[in-house]
């Protein structure tokens, strides 16, 4: 048996299999380049398939011909998928199900609440109509996100997501930043320090902090956003005092700058997301 990406010429036969064991046909042509099939002599056995929404992905039409069933099929189409999905970037996977609420924990899936789900993947197809409203929802981390968060995201908080995703282990975690009153662009004295060390942020533009935002994430480090940072439940939270670069000279922005750095190691170190050239 292999495992390999779906064709448009695939399409029919997959739409037979999931119509003949009840499971939605409903935005498959859409995604068929993430799309996978499981062959046995040429046919079509089983298929597992993702819909990608930027750092998230819904897993679907997760399915194996009757015929076939005992052969471990789907655990093999579960796997191909979630490298799949680590391949295209995505940190946390979703799905939908009404039969199969025990094989996923399996995997590492978890249950949880619909409303956990970002608004991108909830407009799915699948969340809209497809799969009733009483299919659990279940959760997979594929990698652990830190967020940092500042007022203008564009100085203590971007200059600490681009040292943490040089530094870590991007199969373990990555970082992303955010701003409760983000700025227009990332202020130039920072871009100019970062770029000093190779990394090139002018081309970053700011982003809002939102209870949406933070929800992606599983560390929560605000620098400086004080009461307007968002409250999430169960997240590990850590505040890190730093001075705002804005409008600073470039030597005290580098001293701010190698402080993130050192700080960003440090916090890596502890929770073993190193990368192993570091």
């Amino acid at each position: 048996m292999t495992i390999d990406a779906a064709t448009d010429r695939d399409l029919p036969t997959v739409r037979r299999l999931l119509e003949s064991l009840g499971l939605p046909l409903d935005g498959i042509d859409d995604h068929v380049g993430t799309l996978l099939v499981a062959r046995e002599d040429g046919q079509i056995v089983g298929t597992a398939g993702l819909e990608m929404y930027a750092d998230a992905a819904l897993l679907r039409s997760v399915a194996v011909d009757p015929t076939q069933q005992g052969r471990r099929i789907g655990h093999q189409l579960t796997d191909a998928a979630l490298r799949l999905a680590r391949t295209r970037g995505v940190a946390t996977v979703y799905l939908l199900t009404t039969t199969a609420e025990r094989f996923f924990p399996k995997f590492g899936f978890e249950q949880i609440a619909r409303e956990e789900v970002p608004a991108a993947v909830q407009s799915s197809v699948e969340f809209r109509g497809a799969c009733p409203a009483s299919a659990t929802v279940m959760r997979k981390r594929l990698v652990d996100t830190v967020l940092f968060a500042c007022v203008h995201n564009a100085g203590r908080s971007q200059m600490a997501a681009a040292w943490f995703n040089r530094f870590a282990d991007g199969e373990k975690a990555r970082a992303i930043s955010a701003g409760t009153q983000p700025a227009a662009q990332v202020h130039p004295e920072v871009v100019a320090t970062m770029r000093e060390v190779g990394i090139d942020l002018a081309d970053t533009t700011p982003v809002r902090l939102t209870q949406e935002v933070a929800g992606r994430a599983q560390m929560l480090v605000t620098m400086g956003c004080g009461d307007a940072c968002p409250v999430v439940p169960g997240l590990k939270r850590d505040e890190w005092p730093l001075e705002d670069p804005k409008g600073r000279s470039i030597d005290a922005v580098r001293t701010i700058r190698d402080q993130i750095r050192e700080l960003v190691r440090a916090l890596i170190e502890r929770e073993g997301w190193a990368a192993a050239n570091h």
